[in-house]
Parts: C-alpha cells; sequence; structure tokens
C-alpha cells in the first residue's frame, strides 16, 4: 500500500504532504520541470484523489523507469525512509527547503529550472531577500581584481545588499570575506553537500558564513564535488540574486556558467571593463563587446556600480 493509498480520504492536497514531496524528489527522472508539472498538478487536489503513483507518472507523461522510482518512493518502506532521513538531517542542523515553501528564495523561485529541494545550513531567514548580488570570477584573480571583488561586496554590505558566490578561492572568498568586513550578509551556495566546505582550505570562511547568512546546495549531505555539479552550483548563484557582477573571467571559467544562466533568464550581467586585450580578462571582454553585459569601471564608486547593476535588476523584472 502507498502513502496515497494510506491517505485516502484525507483533504490533506499532496503539496501539504512534505515528506511525500521530499521522496518523490530524490527519484531518478525527476528533475526540476517534472517536479513542477506534479505541483502544479496536483497540488490543488486532494491526495486521495490520486488512485496511485502509476496513475500520476502517466498523467504527466513521466518515463517507466520514473515511474518504477516514483512507486518505490511512495510506498511505505520509501516514504519511512525519506522521513528518517529528514530526521537525521534536521538534527545535524541542516534544514530542507521546498520549492512552495516560504524560506525558498523567491527570485530562484520563479525560474523554471529550479531545484525541487534545497539543502541550508544558516540563517533561514536571509534566504527571503531579493535584494542580493552574486560576484563572481576566476579562482585566480590579479591583485586588483581582489581589491575590486573585495571592496564591492564590502559596499554592498553597508547598503544593506545581500552578496552570494560559490566559496571558491580567489574572487569568491574575497566577494564573502568583503561582505563579513563590514557586517554584511552573504550566503555561499556549494557544488557538493552542505556539510562539505569545499574548498577544504576555506574551512574558517565556511564556518563564518554560517554566522552572517547561510550556505545552501542543491545535493544532500555527503555529496561530493565535481565539475558537473560546479555547473549547476552557479545557476543557482544566478538565479537567487538580481544582477551578476563579474569581476575578472577567462572565456573558460565555471563563473561563465552562472553569467549564461543569469542571461537566458534575463537577469542583469554587469561586467568590470580592465581595458582591450588584458590576459585573464577574457570573458569579461566577450560579454562587453557582445552587449551581454554592462561595463563596469573599476576604478568607479563602488557604492554607484552597485546601484547601477541593482536597479537595472529591478527594472528587468518589471
Amino acid at each position: 500500500m502507498t502513502v496515497l493509498e494510506n491517505i485516502k480520504g484525507d483533504l490533506r492536497s499532496l503539496k501539504d504532504d512534505r515528506v511525500a514531496l521530499f521522496s518523490m524528489s530524490r527519484v531518478n527522472g525527476i528533475g526540476p520541470v517534472t517536479f513542477r508539472r506534479i505541483v502544479s498538478r496536483f497540488g490543488e487536489k486532494p491526495a486521495g484523489k490520486i488512485d496511485s503513483p502509476e496513475a500520476l507518472g502517466r498523467a504527466i507523461k513521466m518515463q517507466s523507469s520514473a515511474i518504477e522510482g516514483l512507486k518505490n518512493a511512495l510506498s511505505i518502506q520509501g516514504i519511512a525512509s525519506a522521513e528518517k532521513d529528514l530526521l537525521r538531517m534536521k538534527k545535524a542542523g541542516i534544514e530542507v527547503v521546498m520549492l512552495g515553501d516560504d524560506h525558498y528564495p523567491p527570485l530562484l523561485a520563479e525560474k523554471r529550472e529550479s531545484p525541487p529541494v534545497l539543502y541550508v545550513r544558516g540563517n533561514l531567514e536571509d534566504m527571503r531577500s531579493t535584494e542580493t548580488v552574486a560576484i563572481v570570477g576566476t579562482r585566480n584573480p590579479r591583485q586588483e581584481s581582489r581589491k575590486s571583488a573585495r571592496e564591492l561586496a564590502r559596499a554592498a554590505g553597508e547598503m544593506g545588499i545581500s552578496v552570494v558566490s560559490g566559496m571558491a578561492k580567489g574572487i569568491d572568498a574575497e566577494a564573502h570575506i568583503g561582505a563579513l568586513d563590514c557586517g554584511g550578509r552573504t550566503s555561499a551556495v556549494l557544488a557538493g553537500g552542505p556539510d562539505r566546505p569545499f574548498p577544504p582550505e576555506n574551512n574558517k570562511l565556511f564556518s563564518l558564513i554560517l554566522q552572517n547568512g547561510y550556505v545552501v546546495s542543491g545535493q544532500p549531505p555527503g555529496t561530493r564535488t565535481t565539475k558537473d555539479l560546479l555547473a549547476r552550483r552557479n545557476r543557482i548563484i544566478a538565479g537567487i540574486c538580481k544582477g551578476v557582477i563579474v569581476i575578472q573571467a577567462p572565456l573558460n571559467s565555471g563563473s561563465m556558467y552562472a553569467v549564461r544562466a543569469a542571461l537566458s533568464w534575463g537577469t542583469i550581467v554587469g561586467a568590470i571593463w580592465p581595458g582591450k586585450n588584458v590576459p585573464g580578462f577574457e570573458g569579461n571582454q566577450y560579454l562587453i563587446s557582445s552587449g551581454k553585459a554592462i561595463a563596469l569601471n573599476p576604478d568607479g564608486n563602488p557604492k554607484e556600480i552597485l546601484e547601477q547593476v541593482i536597479e537595472k535588476g529591478r527594472f528587468n523584472r518589471l
């Protein structure tokens, strides 16, 4: 007997059954788009009216392998396993925030490809902020780029704007430190699980971020960082914020994944303009010369630069 059959006749909606939704989110073949279809189609209907996982799967045209996974996820054993994992994470200080929850980042929730589940440590209230800017760039920046990242993040903190980045060494770390220096809010999006600071040398920074913001991942605890997950991480960074600022990026920089996601969603992108043909800034130069990003003066007033990006970000959402 499945959990849906167990509660047949109950007036609870599938949307309110968090354990069932969490269990479904872990099925191979149920990605962000399929998960949204499930919630959209059945979220306002009594769960008891859903005859079976098979009927649910067929209704939204899931593949047979995914339907089989759905059956297992909604079985008594599957629900018990999901509930056990939720309790275990809660005890470890990891919150599970699901699409539709009050604390799910509102800008990310607007994106069709937003992760069904986020795993979070730190201040959940900070996740509701829409006054957020992403500061991204290479792991091997020039000294002046480190300074730009830190100064912009410090200015953001002073303006009450939260700074999001990926906690990598280089520009990411400088952005987090700049926000922390002035008592500002900052958040780190990790590629691996929220219990795995990456890179390990940023353990101290990880702890400081937890005290002054939050750490979030689209992957459950214990997940190791991989190249593929780094790309997904960068999409979450772009989805959380109102604007993306590229400090320094070669064309093949991982931060360009965040830029591509931002552009696909109509999120404003700004890039530091270093001048023509400056090594290490090929990504910046491409974005600006192609009209994909607004040019930002590295010697400009940091607060004016942020206002330029944030205000354009507000306009883009009207």
